[in-house]
């Protein structure tokens, strides 16, 4: 019994690609999945401080190959920087969160 070629390749491949995807699981590969991480983490650094932030805006770049947000959270009538790192590929665990200044809105 013969195959069609396309069917034949979607089961050679898929077993690759779902071996891709498995192994990237605890990994940032793009600036919008750290955007995701920064935000979450930034919510629970200000839930642990018993304030709720809201109003997150953010972009993010590439520098060399290390993943950069920087961004502001609304918390009252202040804004608060951060500012997230993690070298593009790398686990989730390596990422960086860090407050980076307040500023209050005048």
């Amino acid at each position: 019994m013969k195959y069609p070629g396309f069917l034949v390749a979607i089961l050679v491949l898929f077993p690759v690609v779902v071996s891709a995807h498995k192994s990237n699981a605890g990994s940032i590969q793009s600036g919008v999945e750290l955007v995701e991480w920064c935000k979450s983490k930034g919510e629970a650094h200000f839930a642990r401080k018993g304030v709720t932030p809201y109003k997150l805006t953010a972009s993010w770049w590439t520098d060399v190959n290390v993943l950069v947000v920087a961004g502001s959270w609304r918390i009252g009538n202040d804004d608060i920087h951060v500012e997230c790192r993690v070298n593009q590929g790398a686990k989730k665990g390596s990422a960086k969160f860090h407050l980076v200044e307040k500023t209050s809105a005048p």
